[in-house]
């Protein structure tokens, strides 16, 4: 390996003829219905088909190395997209703990068909959800920051993060300004209004709903109390 003379046996570029082929088996059958199921703890997909045989296990993570399994799925069906949240969850004695990971969250866009990766970004750590808009072209995902709980300096200290991504570019951009929105803490799951404008986020550090506006309008975070005892 550091001599000048090659071995004898060694493959030279020209006897490998055309590029390797990049092939992903197929998935999911032409007209099969599914489900999609994730396993953050193994880095892999569970499909589910609607005829017979057993469900399909596909990996989805990122890191060969370690657990960045998918905490959240969405699936666009008129596009044939399958999204996967990732995220890697923070170490504790003994296991492991969700909201308490350092290292970055990502989406990834998937082809529903075998799977293969067709783009990703990057998003806030310790991703909690996501939420897909009707017309498919944006997507919501939480911060679920359990360490922000404890802070000092008010509620803002505390509150995390929703991340806006345009599934088009795959990238943090428009429609929201700025496009992460501090929206309360601890913030869980995430849906989307039908027109697309208005998101509905669970706050699972100080029981409440936030309305947040996507529109990019400037329109406040509106945080509705829930439950009988909102301040526990």
């Amino acid at each position: 390996g550091c001599g000048s003379q090659a071995p004898s046996d060694a493959v030279r570029a020209s006897d490998l003829g055309a590029a390797f082929p990049d092939r992903w088996p197929e998935a999911v059958r032409t007209g099969e219905h599914v489900a999609f199921v994730p396993t953050a703890a193994d880095d892999d997909l569970w499909i589910v088909h609607d005829g017979a045989g057993p469900p399909t296990r596909v990996p989805v993570g990122r890191d060969p190395v370690l657990t960045d399994g998918p905490q959240s799925v969405a699936v666009d069906e008129a596009r044939g997209l399958v999204y996967v949240l990732l995220g890697t969850p923070g170490a504790v004695a003994g296991g492991h703990q969700h909201g308490a990971g350092t290292r970055p969250g990502w989406v990834r866009k998937l082809s529903m068909r075998d799977l293969r990766p067709l783009g990703e970004t990057r998003v806030d750590p310790t991703p909690g959800d996501m939420a897909l808009s009707a017309d498919g072209e944006t997507l919501v995902t939480t911060e679920f920051d359990l360490h922000a709980l404890s802070a000092a300096g008010g509620d803002d200290a505390r509150r995390s993060r929703i991340s806006v991504v345009s599934t088009r570019a795959m990238s943090l951009t428009a429609p929201l300004e700025p496009e992460r929105l501090l929206v309360c803490a601890a913030p869980r799951g995430v849906a989307i209004a039908a027109d697309g404008r208005t998101a509905f986020v669970a706050c699972y550090g100080e029981d409440a709903l936030a309305i947040v506006d996507l529109g990019g309008t400037g329109v406040p975070v509106v945080r509705v109390p829930l439950g009988s005892s909102p301040a526990i």
